[in-house]
């Protein structure tokens, strides 16, 4: 009787009764992973070593050999009464698996084919061949394929070439053809099956060098007897907008040859790479990366480069914060100061934080509000939408840790009182949470350096170590203490146990017997909630 859990792909069920049917039991197992599409079980008698019990054959149809080992807890799985000698067993064997060659292997492609005289189409889904239906041939005809001679390119200006194309096969009844360099196409003005003449505008492409190619839709590409002639389109720089500005501005180039794809778009302010926001044939928006001075700005399409140059304003930089240290739950103001000599609207940020209520008091100060954030150090950035990024590194320090655990041990029953040593605590024990590992330490005491809390019982079969842990809000606390782990132990040997109370209403004393009473320490009782503290 009682019940035991399941725990398979990283879940466990709730409790199941020893008596589960097959249907709730099949139920319990597939919520463990959404990703199984079914699980079968059939349930049948079992006796072994002369006891009898229950045997259940979980199938799992599974596509792929991803099945992970069912683990199962018994703790809670109580023996008859007519049989107080036997402990219950629940034992898991894993007899098939099916993709495992134990059985049985997946037949080769190769063994599925049937001899053809012309070449197949295969088509394969993990590694599995699919089935030809109907004709799956497909033939190479050399008396369609289109051939292409010799092509001539001349130069009409500087956007405008004209190319001749001379072959075979060139054209065919009823199918369109196309001449090509990279993704511009040549405008046809002359066709026939041996003869092609065209006009090619590169004045929208992207730079680079282009090979020139014919196809002829339905058939495919020309065979070309002679080495591809090329096209190369430059690439045009006419303007930077702006020139002169700070770190993170978003600058604007205008000219040509740009493209499409800011993936194939490379741009250097000095050494420093740019994050390209967007990219068309005639315009470029990055936005400038950190850097001092003048710098030359180098832009790369497709191997081919022009250079330009960017110059960081200094009339708009960040050089200190006051305070640098602060904690992770304050609401209090803090100061930029540096030089902000714009009517821009400003932003300040602290780490990923936005800071609000920002006053931008004068020309050299700002002043904003920082809410609740993470632990750490994180960099103060002042940002306006015409100049970018205050040029300047300047940071706050976050701080919410714990330095010391004392006592770092304490009996299994709870009751210990322990002194969690740190900074950055709240005066506010509502505002904190101090666990030790799962189980929650309940505050006594608190300032912004220690808190004293009261251990609850760590029940059997848990953890003797458990990691002390501080949180506000989401943010959890950081561990500096000289050894870097921050644990509390409990000790078997130090848990009381409790076997007879006498109160005396004529002395007032309350004797307590037992086992197991520290001697060290002047220990606290609770009675109903209040307490008293004896000698020892």
């Amino acid at each position: 009787t009682g019940t035991f859990r399941i725990t398979q792909f990283g879940n466990t069920t709730p409790p199941l009764d020893f008596g589960i049917g097959v249907s709730c039991l099949s139920q319990a197992i597939s919520a463990l992973n959404s990703s199984i599409p079914q699980v079968s079980i059939y349930s049948r008698s079992d006796i072994r070593n002369g006891e009898s019990g229950v045997a259940w054959d979980i199938s799992y149809d599974l596509t792929q050999d991803n099945l992970q080992p069912i683990q199962v807890s018994i703790s809670n799985l109580v023996a008859p009464n007519s049989v107080p000698s036997t402990n219950p067993v629940i034992n898991v064997t894993k007899l098939i698996s099916g993709n495992s060659g134990d059985f049985y292997s997946l037949i080769s492609g190769d063994f599925l084919r049937v001899p053809e005289t012309l070449p197949q189409v295969h088509v394969k889904v993990n590694n599995a061949t699919a089935e030809c239906a109907t004709n799956c041939s497909f033939i190479y005809r050399d008396s369609i394929t289109p051939i292409v001679d010799s092509i001539s390119v001349q130069s009409i200006s500087s956007d405008l070439y004209s190319v001749e194309v001379k072959g075979s096969l060139l054209t065919s009844s009823g199918l369109s053809t196309i001449v090509r360099a990279g993704t511009t196409v040549c405008s046809i003005s002359t066709i026939n099956s041996t003869f092609i003449a065209c006009n090619l505008n590169i004045s929208n492409s992207v730079a680079g060098q282009h090979k020139i190619v014919v196809s002829v839709n339905g058939i495919g590409y020309a065979i070309q007897k002679q080495s591809p002639q090329t096209i190369s389109v430059p690439l045009v720089l006419n303007n930077v907008n702006p020139s002169l500005s700070s770190v993170n501005s978003y600058i604007t180039f205008t000219g040509k040859g740009f493209g499409n794809d800011v993936n194939k778009v490379s741009v250097l302010f000095g050494d420093k790479t740019s994050t390209v926001i967007s990219a068309n044939r005639n315009q470029l928006v990055c936005l400038s990366p950190v850097g001092t001075g003048t710098v030359n700005v180098t832009i790369t399409v497709n191997s081919v480069s022009v250079n330009s140059s960017f110059t960081y304003t200094q009339a708009f930089t960040v050089t200190r914060v006051d305070p640098t240290q602060t904690d992770v739950f304050s609401y209090a103001p803090i100061f930029v100061f540096g030089n902000f000599n714009t009517s821009d609207q400003l932003s300040v940020t602290v780490g990923n934080q936005q800071c609000f209520n920002v006053e931008h008091l004068n020309t050299s100060t700002i002043k904003c509000h920082l809410g609740g954030g993470s632990p750490g150090v994180h960099q103060v950035k002042v940002s306006s939408q015409n100049l970018g990024d205050a040029i300047g590194n300047v940071s706050i320090a976050r701080y919410f840790e714990i330095s010391n655990i004392s006592p770092s041990s304490g009996g299994r029953n709870g009751g210990s009182l322990v002194t969690v040593s740190g900074k950055g605590f709240p005066n506010d024990s509502s505002k904190i949470t101090l666990s030790f590992g799962d189980r929650q330490c309940d505050i006594v005491q608190i300032n912004s350096t220690n808190i004293i809390c009261r251990t609850r019982a760590q029940y059997s079969g848990r953890p003797n170590s458990s990691n002390v842990t501080a949180t506000i809000n989401q943010f959890s606390s950081s561990c500096v203490t000289s050894s870097g782990l921050c644990q509390f132990t409990y000790n078997q040997v130090t848990n009381n146990n409790i076997s007879s109370a006498t109160y005396n209403v004529t002395t007032n004393i309350l004797s307590i017997s037992g086992s197991e009473f520290l001697t060290n320490e002047i220990p606290t009782v609770i009675i109903s909630g209040t307490f008293s503290n004896p000698k020892k």
